[in-house]
């Protein structure tokens, strides 16, 4: 039985789907002009020359001269990510791993390349050694498009404005990450501003570690053995996942759920194969897989304080 798809007042179906009824069905190529970029050599790309020079994933480096002046988008024309789009601004050398989008005079450029960027372009890749897009496929794709340029335009300025407010948030949390980083240095260093505490001017030899000979007033170097034991993961067969409550953990984090737990305390997990510097801590019954060791805290000892000391360590040096 074929499923039919009421059709609200104002739109109307296409072949790409249910759009505004004002709008229109193009073709890329009735909205823009696409060519590749030019060749260069990696003997005429510096870091210290004027003009960024763009291939198909971003910029190569920079060169004497630019090929294109203005706003472009550029779509990744070679390569297993082929189909990456950017927004280019101002003077660049475009070189022959990107396509130049040169938008006709009643597009929007931003809109458009928003509208390619939705696009997952890599998906009409041709199949090689070295995959690559057909500029003459690409310009034969059909998009829906408002019917004026000022449209198109309010469009692109709401995504451009979310954008930016997507940056913003971002910088805010590198910068609240770095607070709580260095709020972590300075609480669980042993070292005193800086320099390890000294008994009399001498080493004290009760808090002698190999990495740590001085440490603050108060605080003990304990071994790992004596703070806590470390246990092996259970392999994933042994489990079974229909509906169940505990979470299963992998070093990537949650991937399912068991109908019986493996430990039921607060631990920290840190991965033994795979990735293995990005401690978790769970304070609720879970599974752990046998790519993750989980640890049993000995009493008397924070568990969410150790899960704080797991993540100043470097482990791959233990790797």
């Amino acid at each position: 039985m074929v499923e039919v798809v009421e059709i609200q007042p104002g739109f109307k179906e296409t072949e790409v789907g249910v759009i505004p009824i004002d709008w229109n069905l193009n073709k890329l190529g009735d909205l823009s002009d696409m060519k590749s970029g030019e060749t260069i050599t990696s003997k005429t790309i510096s870091e210290f020359d004027i003009y960024p020079c763009y291939g198909g994933n971003g910029i190569r480096g920079y060169t004497h001269r630019f090929t294109h002046n203005g706003d472009f988008a550029l779509i990744g024309r070679q390569g297993a990510l082929c189909g990456n789009v950017q927004y280019v601004e101002g003077e660049f050398f475009a070189s022959e791993h990107a396509v130049v989008v040169t938008p006709n005079t009643k597009t929007d450029v931003k809109w458009l390349y928003y509208v390619l960027a939705d696009m997952n372009l890599n998906q009409y890749s041709e199949s090689s050694a070295q995959p690559g897009l057909s500029i003459v496929k690409i310009l034969k794709l059909s998009i829906p498009s408002p019917p004026t340029k000022a449209e198109q335009t309010a469009i692109a300025t709401v995504l451009n404005d979310t954008d930016a407010l997507i940056t913003q948030v971002e910088k805010l949390i590198a910068k609240k990450r770095a607070t709580k980083q260095g709020a972590m240095q300075e609480l669980l260093n042993p070292m005193v501003n800086g320099e390890f505490r000294m008994e009399n001017g001498e080493q004290n030899s009760q808090f002698t570690t190999h990495n740590s000979p001085f440490i603050k007033e108060g605080w003990e170097v304990k071994k790992f053995g004596e703070v806590l034991k470390i246990r092996h993961g259970k392999s994933q067969k042994e489990v079974t996942t229909d509906n169940g409550v505990y979470p299963i953990l992998a070093s990537g984090g949650i991937i399912g759920r068991a109908n019986f737990f493996l430990y039921d305390k607060p631990s920290v997990l840190i991965g033994r194969k795979g990735t293995i510097d990005a401690p978790q801590y769970m304070d609720t019954p879970f599974w752990s897989v046998d790519t993750l060791f989980y640890t049993e805290i000995n009493q008397g000892y924070d568990p969410k304080f150790i899960f704080y000391m797991f993540n100043l360590i470097d482990w791959y040096s233990y790797n």
